[in-house]
């Protein structure tokens, strides 16, 4: 043997002595379970030596001394707990069969290579010890033969990488990357824009405490797993680099190399150095800083592993505070808030009471209660804006009912006839002095009454306290009591100021908390305004298209920004979300359209809307892009809706003569239910007269909607726009009871469109019901630049505004079960195509594709 093979396996070594590599060569205890297992057989165990045995000498014959060592080594700790500890073959003789008298020579010549290796390999050590100079010159050799590869020997002046050198390596020069990633929590993965560029084989970090070998590396990974099939595909890729959590200090040393006992080193060599299949092109790097490192650097190419959403309780310290500007809104709401149940039936009126005539002789008098004094228009507003307990009204004492009481004799036999009792009017009362409490009185947080309704309040009387000896005997017959004018303290109204503006503070730091969440993960660069992409977290494209239509819909971005979105937002609103998913949402438009950012990663807003709107759409899973936006749409109509109490009112049978005074009518009554500015942006009002063929009587139905659904051609055939509104506002025949006539009698209903909305969403019902099953239609449906509806109009309706432009289009590639949404919108004059945070610009004609699903008209003049 010469000092040039000497030299040769010394490159190999990755421990500096042999009792280092016993320690590191034996099974874990999960392997030792399995070999005491009873289901053992001779054939399993024989298989599984002759294959260690056959590694063994493929090491050995390429230099790798110690995974042959490791390999034989572990052949006899096999033979040592199956003669020692298992409960079958430590009773048994080998002798006995011939394939058992073949195990036990297999073993007898294991050791006796083992030996032989072991005696090598401590002079090799010796040397490494010794001769490291020597070592080093002759290591500069640029390549040696291994199993007829060629391992280049590339003098690299750091084993690190950052994630900006991994990703201009990626984008610049074309390079394929694989990042190995070993970390043992994997619930936020990496995800690069394209997987072909820069995948990601998971290895468990457990397995790296015996997987010395490349070998023993992708045996410990499922069978058909992408890890493993990457790992077979090792040698097509440019760069390996190392991934671990980041929460230690980098392994290496001060020259920039990973240390070889590290798990970072363990991983190298055994990707790298004892691997004899599929060789890396270069040697393993380790990317700096972990994956702590990478989210900061680029947290757009960061996605949930399962999909699931992190919502906005599970942001940690230091990164978010929106859960605590959640937490803080909801203090704001006003619990005694409950909105009608609109099946509730009052009950029948009960029947009244039997009047008792009076005696004759009773001297009880009627008694005149004081005259309530109106509140002017004024004080309805004091009133309404901060409501405080009234001064308090005079009370009659009980001696006086006591003093009454004791006079009223027993009820003769036979009844009195009723006379009208007589009031001696010459004598009047004393002025009365009132009695005030010196408790202040119970007021809710909002400065309402917080006493139940039905109960007297204890602080306030409704008359003055008298003392029978205080009121002269003919004054009991007639006690007038002087009118009193209800008195408003307006000092509170100080109070419900500074509420309100505790409250909008809240609203802003939950805005700020999210810009900031925002713009920590987008990855930044200057664009045009609205030019910015939504980066797909897991199947959120959906969820991005929408976002991006809504972000081009110029009303709703009026709204929805921070100068005005406080405003708007109703904190007493029990169906809303105290204004929580506004500032979500007001936050993510305003950081679109900064400028500032290539592609806004949406993760704070998609939080958010798991929490407080829909978990089920931030799943992780494809969701219909029109559904996203009804609900979204909802979350904000609810989160505006200024009517507090909302008074449920049966509405009058209208019957279109003066429609005009109807659709008024009607419209006042809906606002006293609901009423939001989301209504005047997208609520399309209908109207359906019918008329009952027997009598002729005529009624009129209004409605309204915030979007159009439009039935398909089950035929599979192209058809127009118009076509399918003609379609959908096109005479129906309806069985309905005619009030007139009280029978069911079959109508003719005519919807047609009576007010229009500044904003116009019409979506293509393309997944239906087909037969017993569910498809995707795929009709080309033409649409037009422009939209004329005055011939859907009622013909008495204001066709002023009836000419709807086209300003975005949201498109569905693929079928029901998988597909991709994407979205054109007009940015100006400009049409610009958004697939996820890919933004380019594209011709008008292109538009027009058989894949749009969702249309949006607006009336409006763009005013960006």
């Amino acid at each position: 043997m010469t000092i040039g093979d000497d030299v040769a396996k010394q490159q190999n070594l990755g421990y500096n002595s042999l009792e280092e590599l016993k320690r590191s060569a034996g099974f874990n205890a999960d392997a030792r379970k399995s070999l005491l297992s009873r289901n053992l057989t001779v054939e399993k165990l024989m298989k599984s030596v002759e294959n260690l045995r056959r590694q063994a000498r493929s090491e050995r014959e390429n230099n790798g001394l110690e995974t042959a060592y490791t390999y034989l080594f572990r052949i006899g700790e096999i033979c040592d707990i199956i003669t020692r500890d298992h409960p079958v073959f430590s009773k048994t003789r080998f002798e006995g069969s011939p394939d058992a008298r073949r195990l036990h020579r297999i073993f007898a010549q294991s050791f006796a290579e083992l030996e032989k290796i072991q005696t090598e390999i401590s002079e090799l050590y010796k040397k490494k010890a010794s001769a490291r100079v020597l070592v080093a010159d002759i290591v500069e050799v640029s390549a040696h033969p291994t199993n007829g590869k060629t391992k280049e020997q590339k003098e690299q002046s750091s084993s690190v990488i950052s994630p900006r050198d991994l990703v201009r390596l990626v984008e610049t020069e074309s390079k394929l990357a694989l990042i190995v990633d070993f970390r043992e929590d994997r619930s936020e993965i990496v995800k690069f824009k394209k997987e072909s560029q820069i995948a990601v084989a998971e290895i468990p970090k457990s397995c790296l405490e015996n997987a010395y070998t490349f070998q023993l590396v992708v045996t410990a990974l499922p069978v058909g797993s992408s890890s493993r099939m990457l790992l077979n595909k090792l040698s097509m890729f440019d760069l390996i680099v190392l991934l671990d959590s980041g929460s230690d200090a980098d392994p290496v040393d001060v020259n920039g190399k990973i240390i070889r006992n590290s798990p970072s080193g363990i991983l190298s060599a055994a990707l790298y150095d004892y691997n004899n299949l599929h060789l890396p092109k270069a040697p393993p790097l380790y990317l700096k800083g972990g994956f702590a490192n990478w989210r900061m650097s680029y947290p757009v190419y960061v996605a949930s592993a399962d999909g699931s959403v992190r919502k906005a309780s599970q942001f940690g310290a230091g990164e978010s505070d929106i859960e605590r500007a959640i937490q803080n809104l909801r203090k704001f709401r006003r619990v005694t808030v409950d909105y009608p149940d609109l099946y509730y039936k009052p009950p029948p009126p009960r029947e009244p009471s039997p009047v008792e005539p009076l005696e004759e002789y009773s001297p009880v008098h009627p008694v005149e209660l004081p005259e309530t004094s109106v509140p002017t228009n004024e004080d309805r507003m004091e009133l309404r804006a901060s409501p405080v307990p009234i001064q308090p009204t005079p009370t009659i004492s009980s001696s006086l009912n006591d003093s009454v009481a004791r006079q009223i004799p027993q009820r003769p036999d036979q009844p009195i006839p009723r006379q009208m009792p007589i009031v001696d009017r010459s004598v009047k009362p004393k002025p009365l002095e009132h009695e005030y409490s010196s408790h202040p009185a119970p007021v809710d947080r909002n400065g309402k009454d917080a006493a139940p309704q039905g109960v007297a309040r204890s602080d306030v009387s409704t008359f003055p306290s008298i003392s029978s000896s205080s009121i002269a005997p003919s004054a009991r017959s007639a006690l007038v009591v002087p009118p009193q004018r209800p008195t408003v303290d307006r000092t509170t109204k100080e109070a419900v100021e500074r509420k309100e503006a505790e409250f909008r503070r809240e609203i802003l730091s939950m805005y700020d908390a999210c810009v900031e969440n925002l713009r920590m993960k987008s990855r930044r660069g200057h664009v045009k305004p609205g030019h910015t992409g939504l980066v797909n977290i897991v199947n959120t494209c959906f969820m991005n298209t929408t976002l991006q239509a809504l972000a081009n819909t110029v009303p709703l971005r009026t709204l929805f920004c921070k100068k005005n979105f406080t405003r708007i937002i109703n904190r007493d609103s029990k169906m809303g979300s105290q204004g929580v998913i506004s500032a979500a949402f007001t936050a993510l438009m305003d950081t679109m359209w900064s400028g500032e950012f290539v592609a806004v990663q949406p993760e704070a807003f998609r939080a958010v809307f798991a929490d407080v709107v829909n978990e089920f759409l931030a799943n992780g899973q494809q969701h219909d892009a029109a559904e996203f936006e009804n609900i979204l749409i909802d979350a904000l109509y609810e989160d505006t809706n200024v009517v507090n109490h909302p008074k449920l009112m049966e509405l009058p049978e209208f019957t279109g003569e003066n429609i005009r005074a109807d659709a008024a009518q009607y419209e006042s009554i809906s606002k006293q239910f609901a009423d939001s500015p989301i209504n005047q942006i997208f609520n399309l009002q209908t109207v359906s007269p019918k008329r009952c063929p027997s009598c002729r009587k005529q009624t009129v139905v209004f409605g309204g909607m915030l979007f159009i659904a439009l039935d398909l051609r089950n035929d599979g055939q192209p058809t127009t726009l118009e076509e399918c509104l003609e379609r959908y506002f096109s005479t129906e025949e309806v069985e309905v009871e005619c009030s007139n006539c009280k029978i069911r009698r079959r109508m003719m209903r005519h919807t047609k469109m009576w007010k229009l909305p500044k904003v116009l969403v019409i979506q293509l019902k393309r997944f239906g019901e087909m037969g017993n099953h569910y498809v995707k239609k795929d009709n080309n449906v033409r649409f037009g630049k422009q939209l004329s509806v005055k011939p859907f109009l009622h013909d008495q309706a204001d066709d002023s505004q009836s000419l709807y432009t086209l300003y975005s289009v949201t498109n569905h590639v693929g079928n029901l079960n998988s597909g991709h949404y994407y979205a054109h919108v007009k940015n100006g004059d400009q049409w610009l195509e958004f697939n996820d945070e890919a933004v380019r610009p594209v011709s008008e004609d292109s538009v027009q594709t058989k894949a749009a699903f969702v249309l949006y008209y607006t009336n409006q003049p763009d005013r960006r």
